[in-house]
């Protein structure tokens, strides 16, 4: 959790999902950031059920920006064992982020184009890789996720 952390503020993503939010949050909820890293690496540490999130809570130390543990609410209803008021509110989390969708990856992009240009040769680099991505019609997640694994291979 701390390595995905760390990576997702290099990213920016946390500037970028908190300036999303503002200041509408509730002060009992955890910020719009914190809660997208926390469902996008439980998907990445478990990719097999985005229902095992309160086991992955419980087995895993997973914390908040302020080092909070965050550990789920149980709470036997029929054959579903945590209670799915605590869990709508991690759904919920994907609609929140919805809206915000264009400019996260708008940003993201920027950032992640701005690293790679500092790098030897990463001008050329990006150029024919857009080319490629313009050619094959391909959607602007498909080319940030092909940016994401360029700035491991440069950063390697």
């Amino acid at each position: 959790m701390l390595v995905a952390r760390a990576l997702w503020r290099e990213l920016g993503l946390e500037t970028i999902f908190d300036a999303c939010e503002g200041r509408r949050r509730r002060a009992d909820t955890l910020p719009l950031a914190d809660r997208a890293l926390v469902l996008a690496t439980q998907r990445l540490c478990d990719p097999q059920s985005e229902h095992r999130l309160a086991a992955w809570l419980e087995t895993d130390f997973v914390c908040d920006r302020r080092g909070r543990r965050l550990l789920p609410q149980w709470k036997a209803q029929g054959r579903v064992r945590v209670d799915l008021t605590w869990l709508q509110r991690w759904y919920r989390t994907l609609d929140d982020v919805l809206p915000h969708k264009t400019r996260v990856e708008t940003e993201l992009f920027a950032r992640l184009r701005r690293f790679i240009m500092r790098q030897a040769g990463g001008q050329e680099l990006l150029g024919k890789a857009f080319q490629v991505f313009q050619r094959q019609a391909l959607r602007a997640e498909a080319f940030l996720i092909f940016l994401l694994g360029v700035v491991q291979a440069v950063g390697a």
